[in-house]
């Protein structure tokens, strides 16, 4: 329980705060690309669905994973209190053995939940990385097209750009 609630406690300090600076982000860089350039605006909006699902699927896989971890590390945690609080009466039953095998099995367990949840969700991050350098070279083509056309200055191109990696 105890971890359980620390999870949930961490879990909402970290999501509050970032709303709070997000939210006015986001607002403020999509405002400024609709106003440098509708049809650039549109082009970087069409990759959040592509991000959304794309981190839906990842997560998805590294829930389980991260259920598994949290599983395991109450097993654990739960292991260790009770040998410590025991101590005496294990030591007189000549049960250390077995209850070092046991940990070393509880421990094992959760070392590979981990693992697994923390790989997964690493995959995130560089495929979010893809997606916004898909999303650079369709702003780059497309802003580049009206450059050469003369319906767009390049700096405003450049300044698109930035504006797109902070969106």
């Amino acid at each position: 329980v105890t971890n359980d609630i620390d999870n949930v406690s961490t879990t909402l300090q970290q999501v509050l705060t970032q709303l709070i600076t997000s939210v006015p982000t986001v607002v403020g860089v999509l405002g400024i690309m609709f106003w440098m350039s509708p049809l650039l605006a549109v082009v970087s909006l069409l990759t959040v669905p592509l991000s959304f699902v794309v981190t839906m699927m990842i997560a998805k896989r590294s829930q389980k994973q991260f259920t598994a971890q949290w599983e395991w590390t109450g097993e654990l945690n739960g292991h260790v209190e009770q040998m410590y609080t025991g101590h005496d009466l294990v030591k007189v039953f000549g049960h250390s053995g077995r209850a070092i095998e046991e940990f070393d099995e509880l421990n094992e367990k959760m070392y590979a939940a981990s693992f697994r949840a923390q790989f997964i969700s690493g995959i995130i991050q560089p495929a979010m990385t893809l997606i916004s350098n898909l999303n650079y070279v369709l702003i780059s083509v497309i802003g580049g097209l009206q450059v050469a056309s003369g319906t767009m200055p390049l700096g405003d191109v450049q300044a698109f750009i930035q504006y797109a990696r902070q969106f």
